[in-house]
């Protein structure tokens, strides 16, 4: 068996459990290998097998890049982004400044961005959500760091 359907094999394993398994899937192998192509590909032929069986999508795909990223903010910013892409635009991002702005007229001092992690809060859910944190060789802070921030996932529901 290639190591290719040994993964798909051991995901759909763990995507079909029903609860949540308390731990996490590591896919590791040399850069360029192609582990990203493999994780995008198995979530869209999982997609398309539900779809030709008039099967509900229950595995709903929230893909980050820790490339470059710098801080548990950043990460934590575009995991809300790609979760609610609709909370993410420039439309969102410009009527958040211009409440701040108004709010500040009238004697409230909010920023901007307090504003935005107001609002991540009361929105952030990951109910129903597969998370892959991808390109973790290539982040910018202690490995440390970023694992203990997925762990908070992992044992912690967040």
């Amino acid at each position: 068996m290639a190591a290719d359907d040994i993964a798909r094999e051991y995901l759909d394993y763990f995507l079909d459990l029903g609860e949540k398994p308390g731990f996490a899937v590591m896919l590791e192998g040399p850069w360029g290998l192609g582990k990203s192509f493999f994780v995008e590909k198995y979530f869209e032929r999982r997609r398309q097998t539900r779809a030709a069986a008039h099967e509900e999508d229950t595995d709903r795909l929230v893909h980050v890049s820790l490339f470059g990223v710098s801080s548990l903010d950043d990460i934590e910013a575009q995991l809300f982004e790609k979760a609610n892409p609709w909370l993410g635009g420039k439309l969102v991002k410009a009527t958040n400044s211009i409440a701040s702005r108004l709010l500040g007229l009238a004697g409230l001092s909010v920023s901007a961005d307090e504003n935005q992690k107001l609002l991540q809060s009361f929105l952030f859910n990951l109910d129903g959500r597969v998370v892959v944190f991808d390109d973790l060789e290539r982040c910018a802070m202690p490995i440390v760091d970023v694992m203990g921030y997925i762990n908070r996932y992992v044992e912690h529901s967040r």
